[in-house]
C-alpha cells in the first residue's frame, strides 16, 4: 500500500506535463495537419517539432533532477526519500508525452499504424521488461514504464518517418 501511495503522489507531479500536451495539441498539431503533402516540408517540420519536444523534455527532466528535494517538498515529508523514483517517474512521463505527441502528429494526417504491427510490439516490450526488471519494487515499475514508453516512442517516430518518406 505504501508503494501505491508513492506512485500516486509521483503521478500527480507528472500531471503537470498535461499542460505541455494541451498546448501542443492546440497550437502545433493543427498546423502540422494543414501542411502540404510535400516530403521535404513535412520532414523539416517533423524534425523541428521533435527537436523542440526533446529540448522541453530534457529541460523538465534536468530541472527535476537539479531540484528534486524542492519538488518532493511539495508532496510532503512522507515522500522526501523518493529522489530516484521522482526522476524515473518524470523521465517516463516525458517519454510517454513524446510518444503521444508523435502519435498525434501522424493521426492528424490521417495515418495509422496497423494493429497487427503495434499490438505485438507493445506486448513484446511489456514481456521483455517484465523478464528483465524487478517489477515487485516501485523503481522496477517506473523502469517498466520507461522501457514501454521508449518502445512506443521509437515505433511512433519510425512510423511517422516512413509515412513522410
Amino acid at each position: 500500500t505504501n508503494a501505491f501511495a508513492q506512485i500516486g503522489a509521483l503521478g500527480r507531479l507528472a500531471m503537470v506535463l498535461t499542460v505541455f500536451t494541451i498546448l501542443f495539441s492546440t497550437l502545433i498539431t493543427p498546423r502540422f495537419a494543414r501542411l502540404p503533402a510535400e516530403k521535404s516540408i513535412l520532414f523539416k517540420r517533423y524534425l523541428q517539432i521533435q527537436c523542440v519536444i526533446l529540448l522541453v523534455t530534457t529541460g523538465i527532466v534536468s530541472a527535476v533532477w537539479m531540484f528534486d528535494k524542492e519538488v518532493l517538498w511539495i508532496l510532503g515529508d512522507a515522500y522526501s526519500n523518493l529522489e530516484k523514483e521522482l526522476l524515473l517517474n518524470i523521465t517516463g512521463a516525458c517519454l510517454t508525452m513524446m510518444a503521444g505527441i508523435s502519435f498525434s502528429l501522424y493521426t492528424c494526417r490521417g495515418w495509422a499504424i496497423k494493429p497487427i504491427i503495434s499490438i505485438p510490439i507493445n506486448i513484446a516490450a511489456i514481456l521483455i521488461a517484465i523478464t528483465l526488471l524487478d517489477i515487485g519494487t516501485l523503481q522496477g515499475i517506473l523502469q517498466l514504464n520507461i522501457l514501454v514508453a521508449s518502445v512506443q516512442l521509437g515505433m511512433n517516430m519510425l512510423f511517422l518517418s516512413v509515412k513522410i518518406s
